[in-house]
This record gives structure tokens, C-alpha cells and sequence, in this order.
């Protein structure tokens, strides 16, 4: 968490990414190159890129066409796991972005 303060990044929910004791889980945020290149960006000694934040591909489809090339960092969602009642049928869960 430290660390992510440090580099201005505020935009996250510390109970979320870390464990009791403080740990941040591993599988969440940038690494390697992205997060180098995140950081460049955010002190200002990389211009050539801007960092959009567009929730819709509607919202998205002005940035790609204008665009010389696009980088597009998004989160992940891991493979649907099949969660079955104690007589073997499928109980459907709801989620807030539907599963693809």
C-alpha cells in the first residue's frame, strides 16, 4: 500500500487488496512494464501518452479513432466457476458485469 501512495495512487480500497496484515495481494495491479511506464506517465516525463479512463466502448470508440495507438489496461474477471445446491443443480449468482 506503501508503495502505491508513493507514486500518487490513491483510487483503491485498501481492505479490498490486502490481507490483515497489511499484504497486497499479488494478482492485483500493474507490473513490470506497465507499472513503469504508469509511473513516467503520472510524473510527466512520458507526454506522448494520456490516460483515459472510459467505463463504455461507446465512451471508448472517440478515443480509439482519434488515436495512434491504444493500450487498453483493464481489469480481469476469472473463468465462471459452477456453484451447485446439495441436490447437484446449478445456482445461478448475479454480478455486476455480466459474464462473457
Amino acid at each position: 500500500m506503501t508503495q502505491a501512495k508513493q507514486d500518487n495512487y490513491h483510487e483503491f480500497n485498501e481492505h479490498l487488496f490486502s490481507n490483515k496484515n497489511g499484504f497486497v495481494y499479488s494478482y492485483t495491479g500493474l507490473r513490470g512494464d506497465a507499472k513503469i511506464l504508469y509511473r513516467k506517465v503520472v510524473r510527466g516525463e512520458e507526454k506522448r501518452v494520456k490516460l483515459v479512463k472510459v467505463p463504455t466502448p461507446e465512451e471508448q470508440t472517440k478515443y480509439i479513432e482519434e488515436a495512434d495507438l491504444v493500450i487498453w489496461a483493464c481489469g480481469y474477471q476469472t473463468n465462471k466457476i459452477p456453484i451447485k445446491d446439495q441436490e447437484g443443480r446449478e445456482v445461478f449468482m448475479s454480478q455486476k458485469v455480466a459474464y462473457s
